[in-house]
């Protein structure tokens, strides 16, 4: 069984990578482009690097907060990893995006919506978590007179008492300006 019919039967990793890309990025009539050797090896790798990065913030960093609450080094060494594995997502984004537009403008096929919608609807959202994790992890670096979030050198588990007070400061801003 050839390597793409494995990915094709559903089992695994690759095979819910290739569902995954048939149910964002197809469209009527452009099965081809996914399809290409070059792409999908993109896809795969942007989908496999997501669910990881995923599952570090989901699952792993929460079990790790009782120790992150208390020790400063490694909660930066946490939120640098977040950043980097971000960068890398932007990266592979790009080699996803300049892969499918190679094929699209070398085999004259049509540009789809559904792509364009997926590339920059990501794109965005993946720059605007890596400017979020940046303040998070050096807020010297923007200059804000009243920040709505003072980031803590430690990771701040929040509770309700903290919500209540971020709206209360959200709730200011709103009022002030």
């Amino acid at each position: 069984m050839s390597e793409q019919a494995k990915e094709e039967s559903g089992f695994g990793i690759l095979g819910l990578s290739t569902r995954v890309a048939d149910l964002l990025l197809l469209s009527e009539g452009d099965v081809e482009w996914v399809r290409v050797d070059q792409v999908r090896k993109a896809w795969h790798l942007l989908f496999i690097s997501t669910v990881v990065l995923i599952t570090l913030g989901w699952f792993i960093l929460p079990l790790a907060a009782p120790v992150l609450e208390t020790d400063a080094q490694l909660t930066f060494v946490a939120r640098l990893t977040f950043v980097l594995g971000l960068g890398y997502l932007l990266i592979v984004l790009a080699v996803l995006g300049y892969r499918h537009y190679q094929f699209v403008l070398l085999t004259s096929k049509d540009l789809r919506l559904k792509p364009i919608v997926f590339l920059y609807a990501s794109s965005v959202t993946l720059f605007a978590q890596l400017y979020r994790s940046l303040f998070f992890l050096s807020p010297g670096l923007f200059s804000y007179p009243h920040p709505p979030v003072n980031p803590s050198p430690t990771l701040q588990v929040p509770g309700p008492r903290s919500f209540v007070h971020n709206i209360e400061k959200l709730a200011h801003l709103g009022y002030t300006r």
